[in-house]
């Protein structure tokens, strides 16, 4: 893969993109059969007229570049030379998007039956929704994440508080949803852009912007339903190394507190150990102290008693 400045990315191969109501953007590394499904999931599940770009982060497989072109669908495949990040992947693709809708979808999530007509409905009865996401299961049904949640800003710390779920309701409005299953009006993309820089924190960097600008609210809806896929973890160590860097996302911590003025609450953060590691190393040190000291104790209590026994 080539590291040069003046790399730039470029149209593979484009199709006649027609009028639809969606345009859905993926962002692809090395995933190829992960986003072969979500391709046909898709076609399969989407009612609406629809088009769809996708960002590959470096040179696409030979596989991935035969299925796009038998597949009977509207697709915009692009190449980056360079690794753009989530952050500056997606405000690529969605730069030049003229449909109503815009749907982000990471390479490993997948429609089910339904959900873009619950998503669309919430639209339709609620003007002043933006963007939506929905509950996401992994393969066995088990149900990994709620899509969304609650943002509280307290003191100049940012938390996060689980929303009760009734799968009976229409939507649930909170302060943040996911960026890797997020469709929104595509008119809302003035009140928000991607900004590269913010790497792992650019889904809390996106839902500042959205509530700075006040002009549009964000939704879970509970009776859509997406499929998280994660059996790709554990299968390619190097590229798993290269997502943990814990340098990269220290730096995007320090330019996220710089632009808001605010910190997350880490300690209860996904990201915590990743970023900050020698303070879990620390607190991991002075449990191991602490249980051995238990331990001693217990083994002298023992042999006091054996003693005076």
């Amino acid at each position: 893969m080539s590291e040069k400045k003046g790399d730039t990315p470029r149209v593979l191969r484009l199709r006649n993109m027609q009028y639809s109501d969606i345009t859905f953007c993926l962002l692809t590394l090395n995933r190829t059969p992960w986003v072969k499904r979500s391709l046909l999931s898709i076609r399969d599940y989407c009612p609406t007229k629809h088009s769809i770009k996708i960002l590959s982060q470096g040179q696409p497989s030979p596989q991935l570049i035969e299925f796009v072109t038998d597949l009977d669908e509207n697709i915009e495949l692009i190449t980056s030379p360079v690794n753009l990040g989530c952050g500056g992947g997606r405000q690529l693709l969605s730069e030049r998007v003229t449909s109503p809708f815009t749907m982000m979808l990471d390479d490993d999530m997948y429609l089910t039956d339904g959900a873009i007509v619950h998503a669309l409905n919430a639209f339709q009865e609620n003007k002043s929704i933006g963007a939506v996401s929905m509950p996401q299961y992994d393969l066995d049904g088990r149900i990994v994440s709620l899509g969304g949640t609650h943002m509280i800003i307290e003191d100049g710390v940012i938390r996060f508080q689980r929303p009760r779920l009734n799968f009976q309701d229409d939507l649930i409005e909170v302060e943040y949803v996911d960026a890797g299953a997020m469709l929104y009006r595509t008119e809302m993309r003035e009140s928000f852009s991607w900004d590269p820089e913010m790497l792992d924190f650019e889904d809390e960097d996106k839902s500042l912007q959205i509530l700075r600008d006040g002009k549009w609210k964000q939704a879970i809806v509970p009776k859509g339903r997406l499929i998280h896929d994660r059996s790709w973890l554990g299968r390619n160590p190097t590229y798993e190394r290269k997502r943990l860097d814990g340098l990269a996302w220290r730096r995007a911590y320090r330019s996220f507190r710089a632009k808001w003025r605010l910190r997350l609450d880490l300690r209860s953060h996904l990201l915590y150990e990743v970023v900050y590691p020698t303070l879990t190393l620390t607190r991991c040190q002075r449990l191991m102290t602490a249980l051995n000291r238990f331990i001693q104790m217990r083994k002298m209590n023992a042999i006091c008693e054996l003693s005076s026994s």
